[in-house]
């Protein structure tokens, strides 16, 4: 891990922190698989090497992870996209299970490649509170307005920078 670290730090290039961390990687680190009996190391298309045993879970994900959806699991509810078998790579179904899954799911199944349905991003600095004092509430909000002189950078993210100004 000092290896690989310290490749990064060292990294001068004008690529993103991800773009290095992935390149700079030495050779030695990788995942392992145990030496438990029955669970092998496989190669799966888009991913690389894994660790897989047929009779237990070994990604440890949610079910809607493991189907696509981003780390983030903000889509409450996703557009769907219609089923094709070389998404299921490299899992092969019979005829019957094919049908089946079609029955299942006719109208298509999540594409979380996509932005949820109605979803958006974070809305910036808001109140609740009336202007006109006594704690009355606004429901759903109102925007802050400017931010104060001399508050400065370093927010978390670039949604907020415009308050900023």
């Amino acid at each position: 891990m000092d290896k690989w670290l310290s490749a990064v730090e060292a990294d001068t290039r004008g690529v993103s922190l991800e773009e290095k961390i992935a390149q700079d990687r030495p050779p030695e680190a990788h995942d392992k698989c145990s030496n438990v009996e029955g669970v092998e190391q496989v190669s799966v298309p888009g991913v690389g090497p894994v660790c897989q045993l047929p009779l237990a879970e070994t990604r440890f994900s949610s079910p809607r992870v493991i189907s696509g959806e981003d780390i983030a699991t903000d889509k409450q509810k996703c557009q769907l996209k219609a089923l094709q078998r070389s998404d299921y790579y490299p899992v092969q179904f019979s005829e019957e299970q094919w049908g089946a899954l079609r029955r299942t799911w006719p109208t298509g199944v999540c594409a979380f490649s996509k932005t949820g349905v109605s979803q958006t991003g974070a809305v910036p600095w808001r109140t609740y509170e009336n202007d006109s004092g006594g704690g009355a509430v606004i429901y759903g909000g109102r925007p802050l307005g400017e931010a104060p002189a001399g508050s400065g950078e370093g927010w978390t993210s670039p949604t907020f920078a415009g308050w900023l100004k």
